[in-house]
């Protein structure tokens, strides 16, 4: 993909694989080319954060660098707009499945699979202070999320499953709601 300009065959791939149509594609890829400063086609973990912190209020950077993470999917260090273009597109048109899995995956620090104890309490403290741009209080949001997860913990060992994350989930959208994604 070229630094400033987006290819006939890039555009097709990135359309195969997202539910963006053409001229969706070229707005993002617009914005894309505005973030990135240095101009070399990619993100490097500071434009991305300066990317996604309007899009995404209630991420604190240490979320952002976690989705960072999840987004780069070739472990290059950098997000390309390919990168990009797939992951917005399962956040804006995403089915409930495809939105759990990536929030799975953004907290799933270590990569087992399993959500843990420090993995699920950094999910709450984001679940609290999302549930305040929904007039939930700290408190009230914080306990809404302990109360979703302990759902999702089915057997109590402290640790949730992605499958299980998942299943629960998709019956329980508030998680989605209060992880920013809904």
């Amino acid at each position: 993909m070229g630094n400033s300009t987006l290819s006939k065959e890039d555009l097709q791939s990135i359309r195969q694989s997202t539910k963006y149509n053409k001229g969706e594609i070229k707005k993002i890829f617009k914005d894309f080319k505005t973030h990135d400063s240095d101009g070399n086609g990619t993100f490097d973990k500071k434009e991305f954060i300066t990317y996604f912190k309007d899009k995404f209020p209630t991420y604190t950077q240490s979320d952002l660098v976690k989705l960072f993470h999840t987004m780069d999917k070739d472990n290059s260090g950098t997000i390309s707009f390919k990168e990009l273009s797939a992951t917005l597109s399962i956040i804006s048109t995403g089915s409930i499945y495809d939105k759990l899995d990536l929030l799975f995956d953004i907290f799933d620090v270590n990569k087992d699979n399993r959500l843990e104890r420090s993995e699920i309490k950094d999910m709450y403290d984001l679940m609290a202070f999302s549930g305040s741009r929904f007039g939930l209080s700290f408190s009230e949001a914080n306990e809404m999320g302990i109360k979703i997860t302990n759902e999702m913990d089915v057997n109590g060992d402290g640790i949730i499953e992605r499958s299980d994350w998942i299943r629960i989930g998709a019956e329980n959208r508030a998680i989605l709601i209060l992880l920013g994604f809904q």
